[in-house]
């Protein structure tokens, strides 16, 4: 049926599934069904959605990035010598959400038992981001999906 609903999204005049430009949904869509369409045995039943197929196209076409190869050392130098973004939220604790600028730990949900310790900076429906000391590399942020993860008061 996902495939039926994802055809439809893009028959309303749609280039990508949420509009004209490319979006996280179409991502996240993307590689589950470009598993079938590259399935010697799938792909015959991606025929019927026409839109779908040229949308793959579409978004194959973005590509991939360029990769530059780069050794441990060097990434650490940059990192060090760079500052973390400022990030623009502001908000209290509500529901689940502690407030921003409280000290956290963010855990994943499976078997991983530490969790990175540090100020809550971001929080929203998709993300969350803890700034902390790295020691020699100074303040770095690091940044989690929502999904899989937990928070907790540190």
């Amino acid at each position: 049926p996902q495939l039926g609903w994802s055809e439809n999204l893009l028959a309303a005049g749609r280039d990508y599934l949420l509009g004209r430009a490319p979006a996280l949904a179409d991502f996240a869509v993307y590689h589950c069904v470009w598993f079938v369409r590259n399935g010697p045995k799938t792909a015959p039943e991606l025929a019927p959605y026409g839109r779908l197929l040229a949308w793959m196209d579409r978004i194959q076409a973005i590509g991939h990035g360029e990769r530059v190869a780069m050794d441990a050392k060097a990434a650490l130098d940059i990192a060090k010598a760079a500052d973390p973004a400022p990030i623009s939220q502001s908000g209290t604790a509500q529901g689940d959400r502690p407030e921003l600028g409280a000290r956290v730990g963010v855990g994943s949900d499976d078997n991983v038992p530490e969790a990175v310790v540090g100020e809550l900076v971001a929080f929203t429906e998709s993300e969350i981001a803890v700034r902390r000391d790295a020691g020699e590399l100074g303040d770095i942020v690091v940044h989690f999906p929502r999904f899989g993860y937990r928070v907790k008061p540190a």
